[in-house]
């Protein structure tokens, strides 16, 4: 059973298998192409058309035979009955070459039996398994049922506990929080049946509530799946009521199981040999380029390092596949010809293989979907941050088997960093979304080390014997660095080709091609629309008096406004910061307890009242679910000051109608006038900042009679919180098609959508009072792709304000590539290698820097007081935890976990059925993390729920345990646990 905790994304399975043949195929590719004349083969193929002849004979008279044969190959395997027809003609009397039918049907026959080979011992595992589940007396799911550790899909190619990087593809761990008023929503057992909303608590004269009684709850609101429908709340029944979306991601945990590099996990694991339930066989397309992305292509093909930048939806990953499949296939033109020749060069003892780098998870699978489909011939396999599979990035990277790799940018660079892996091992590297590679990026910091390789080789690499990497970049624009003075926009996108090492910046500039881009590529209307706060606004006038009071009880009247802004919110964190050095629980408490308020005067602004109200009201059901609403005297009086104004608070979110919010009433009118524009034929993009924002602006739609037929569904990342709209790859996937389909006309969706998501046939795009930079500005502009379409911005007057300069900025990031472009090649070339120089000296520098502060700050002896409790509620000190596996910080002590926690079972279904536990602090109730699961159940804990004392006196609240500077123990054989574990019974 595993043993990793993993609180985060999920990296969807695959949804489609290689048939055997294609797999056998690959496997003797080099011998085919070796072998075969397509022109002797080709008058004895009934499959291909003219056409494919034509193409093929181009390849031979420009490329050679070699050539030939690779696109020979290359076309014939997306073509139906392709594997009989290819032997019919090996066999032919005049081809005379029926020894290749009889390897490839000879191979094909080993395959089979190795298939069914592992599809026997996968079943034999799993009912060992069972039985070993029914012997220790553990009840059976349906999920437990998967948990071997079998991957069923070929791109998974089964591996290692989730990485241990602290990425921006990482999954969250439970002992990790992304903020300190952001921890796990599972954080507790199943609620309680609360009194709903109507029922308004035990009110008192004046319609004011008891302290004693239950908050008022909107936990009773219905809740709706990806695809619009209705469902449960989870811990209502039995089954924990989850969504289909959900339900077809649930057997991916059960292939956490850690495990040896098993190289036969490479094949699909499938007893049918054609397919298999757990995936559906692909539909290879012939991929057919436009003349503008061979253009942007050639460069790349050349060998050169460059940059290319063209719009969004002009289709760059195509470029991307283009320069991949060129650079693989001339690889295997010389290595057969090598073989040929019986010669040996220093580029041949190296295998080619190509990295493409991607910033963000469903961006891998999106990427790795479109090379599968293009690419059959290849081997191509996929790893990120939250892969589960068998073996691991690193290993896949000395598989000579492997062709393509594609993995996300913060995997890259902590395999990097520990030194598990070298660049060196590729030969071509492609970063997706390149603009991204700019100071501690993980892109830059990949870039970083292959600047040193290549120092190191000195300016002739050939006669090295490490090889230097091909780097292309892929971007909508290289920004400006919200620069608006045109040379200090240069020399942003100067030090971008300095970091990214480009010796070009690559646009379309063929008359031609520029025309055929501009059919593809549409440039939508702008609209801009400023709009009034809500005025009168009761919600915000009551909402102001109690943080007035809680500021006041906090000692710092007076001197904070602009109340539900981002600026007074990192004002407050920063008093929180000092309260906390000075050990004042009660101030930090205020402190977080003001932040909840300011949310939501953050949300009524942008929403509905309610939805404001729903932050406030779902902040104190949790605390009083918990108990923690009376831990201390602070949060009895906290408690009090929320339901003093509970029942004039949701009085006044109830009068929506009477206090309209403008930004709302401007967003229905745009809607409207869209939907009598576009007919049935309507679909539209709203971007908005929060996830939680999503679900409002959905709820607000689907309330309205008349904006209810567009079907609003919300589109966010695949990391964060379950209720905080947190989506699985699966359920952002089903979106999208939902979405094409036109089962869904309106897509509500966070900057996910911004950047690389393939998102078609787009009438209209709102950034809903969300204006970030320039390169935003162009990526979401670029969703709106259909004639006549346009991009529209609702917000506050400053935002708008900042979304006129970034259209500015986008003009003169134009104007920047074009200057750039007529320097000289020589000058360029110059300018780059200057900027590099200095760059890595200052790089080189920060870095020693940063030791020598880690060197001297790296703590044996901290101690953890619950950030809930007193402040001297001494937990442990740091010498009490230990590392297990890298991301897991356990509490073993048998003492101290029985006298300081408390454990209840998991809210969470799938968690629940592993036999994972919450924990709590025993004196306030405060979310500490989860447990192991079984049978070595020991706490892990999140540091981000502990203030940590250091030994100069200074107390901090850390929200990564990469950021604390604490030596700990590392173990890696967990002992028999010397406690017991009793779950409390839920509230």
């Amino acid at each position: 059973m595993p043993y990793i905790v993993c609180d985060g994304a999920e990296e969807e399975l695959d949804d489609f298998v290689d048939a055997p043949e294609i797999e056998v195929l690959r496997r003797v590719r080099c011998k085919l192409i070796n072998d075969i004349v397509p022109s002797n083969l080709i008058p004895y193929l009934r499959c291909l058309v003219p056409k494919d002849e034509s193409q093929i004979r181009a390849e031979e008279n420009t490329g050679g035979e070699h050539k030939a044969a690779i696109a020979f190959l290359e076309r014939i395997v997306k073509k139906e009955n392709w594997y009989d027809d290819l032997l019919s003609a090996l066999r032919n009397d005049q081809v005379k070459q029926g020894h290749l039918a009889e390897m490839l049907d000879t191979e094909l026959m080993k395959y089979k039996q190795e298939l069914e080979r592992k599809e026997q011992e996968r079943l034999l595992r799993r009912q060992q398994h069972q039985q070993e589940r029914i012997d220790e007396g553990e009840a059976m799911t349906y999920e437990d049922s998967y948990s071997d550790g079998e991957t069923h899909t070929q791109g998974e190619l089964t591996a290692s506990p989730p990485n241990t990087d602290n990425s921006s593809d990482k999954p969250t761990q439970s002992q990790d929080s992304k903020a300190d008023d952001d921890d796990d929503d599972d954080g507790g057992p199943t609620p309680s049946k609360l009194p709903r909303r109507e029922e308004h608590g035990d009110p008192i004269e004046g319609g004011q509530y008891q302290p004693s009684s239950p908050p008022p709850s909107y936990d009773d609101v219905m809740q709706q799946d990806s695809a619009g429908r209705i469902i449960k709340k989870e811990g209502d029944d039995d089954q924990g009521g989850s969504t289909s979306g959900t339900k077809q991601a649930d057997g991916n945990h059960g292939n956490q199981t850690s495990g040896h590099v098993d190289k036969e996990n490479l094949q699909p694991q499938t007893g049918n040999l054609h397919g298999s339930p757990e995936g559906k066989r692909l539909t290879y397309k012939q991929l057919e380029p436009r003349g503008y992305q061979e253009e942007l292509a050639a460069p790349a093909h050349n060998g050169l390092n460059c940059i290319i930048c063209a719009p969004t939806g002009t289709g760059k990953t195509y470029v991307a596949i283009m320069i991949a499949k060129n650079h693989m296939e001339s690889a295997w033109a010389k290595q057969v010809e090598s073989v040929e020749n019986q010669t040996d060069t220093a580029d041949n003892s190296k295998p080619q293989k190509t990295l493409i780098v991607v910033n963000q998870i469903h961006l891998l699978n999106q990427t790795y979907k479109r090379l599968k489909t293009f690419l059959p011939l290849f081997n191509i396999a996929k790893r990120s941050g939250v892969s589960t599979a068998k073996i691991q990035f690193e290993d896949l990277a000395k598989m000579d088997d492997i062709d393509i790799i594609i993995t996300t940018g913060g995997l890259l660079s902590n395999s990097l960093k520990d030194e598990k892996t070298s660049l060196s091992m590729f030969s071509l590297i492609v970063f997706d979304e390149c603009h991204h590679a700019m100071k501690d990026h993980p892109y830059n910091m990949i870039m970083v080390n292959y600047l040193r390789i290549k120092n190191q080789c000195g300016v002739t690499t050939s006669a090295s014997s490490v090889r230097i990497p091909q780097i292309v970049g892929l971007t909508a624009s290289p920004g400006t660095g919200g620069k608006s003075n045109l040379e200090a926009a240069k020399t942003h996108i100067k030090t971008l080709c300095s970091n990214l090492d480009a010796n070009c910046l690559v646009t379309v500039q063929d008359p031609q091609n520029k025309e055929e881009l501009l059919r593809v590529c549409n440039n939508p209307g702008q609209v801009s629309k400023s709009t009034p706060p809500r005025n009168p606004d009761p919600f915000m006038q009551t909402v102001e008096i109690m943080m007035s009071e809680i500021e006041k009880r906090a000692g710092f009247a007076d001197r904070f406004q602009d109340r539900g802004s981002q600026p007074y919110e990192s004002m407050i964190m920063e008093e929180k910061v000092k309260a906390i050095s000075s050990k004042m629980q009660d101030v930090s408490t205020c402190c977080e307890h003001l932040v909840v308020y300011n949310n939501a005067l953050r949300m009524s602004n942008d929403c509905r009242m309610e939805d404001g109200l729903k932050i406030i009201d779902q902040f104190y059901n949790e605390r009083a679910r918990r108990g923690q609403h009376e831990s201390t005297k602070i949060e009895s009086w906290l408690y009090t000051v929320y339901r003093r104004k509970a029942s004039e608070l949701y009085e006044i979110s109830q009068e929506e109608e009477k206090y309209p919010n403008p930004k709302l009433e401007m967003l229905k009118g745009t809607l409207l006038s869209e939907m009598d524009d576009n007919s049935g034929e309507f679909r539209g993009i709203i971007f908005v900042k929060t996830r939680s924002l999503t679900k409002a602006i959905c709820g607000y739609i689907q309330k309205d009679d008349t904006l209810e037929t567009l079907k609003p569904t919300p589109l966010t990342g695949v990391k964060g919180k379950c209720a905080d709209g947190q989506m699985t790859q699966a359920e952002q996937d089903a979106t999208i098609q939902r979405f094409a389909k036109g089962d869904c006309k309106l897509l509500v969706a966070t900057s996910v959508a911004e950047e690389g998501l393939d998102i078609q046939e787009c009438r209209m795009v709102i950034n809903y009072n969300h204006a970030t930079n320039e390169i935003s500005l162009r990526q979401s502009r670029g969703r709106a792709r259909t004639m006549h379409s346009k991009l529209h911005f609702i917000g506050d007057t400053d935002v708008a304000l900042r979304d006129k300069v970034n259209v500015f900025l986008d003009q003169q990031m134009e104007k920047a590539v074009e200057e750039i472009q007529k320097i000289p090649r020589d000058e360029f070339l110059k300018d780059v290698m200057t900027i590099q120089s200095t760059l890595l000296i200052k790089r080189t520098h920060k870095e020693e820097i940063a030791k020598l502060k880690k060197r001297d700050s790296d703590e044996s002896s901290v101690k953890f007081y619950c950030k809930g409790c007193n402040p001297e509620n001494l937990v442990c000190e740091s010498s009490d935890i230990c590392k297990f596996d890298d991301t897991n910080h356990l509490i073993i002590d048998a003492d101290i976990v029985n006298s300081k926690i408390k454990f209840r079972e998991h809210r969470d279904s799938k968690k629940r059925a592993l036999g994972l536990k919450k924990i709590y602090c025993k004196r306030c109730n405060e979310d500490w993390g989860n447990t192991l699961v079984p049978p070595q159940c020991f706490p892990v804990i999140k540091i981000s729920s502990f203030n940590l004392e250091y030994s100069n006196g200074a107390r901090k609240r850390i929200k990564q345990w990469s950021k604390a500077n604490i030596s700990l123990q590392s173990i890696n054989i967990l002992p028999i646990p010397a406690f017991n574990i009793v779950c409390e019974e839920n509230d």
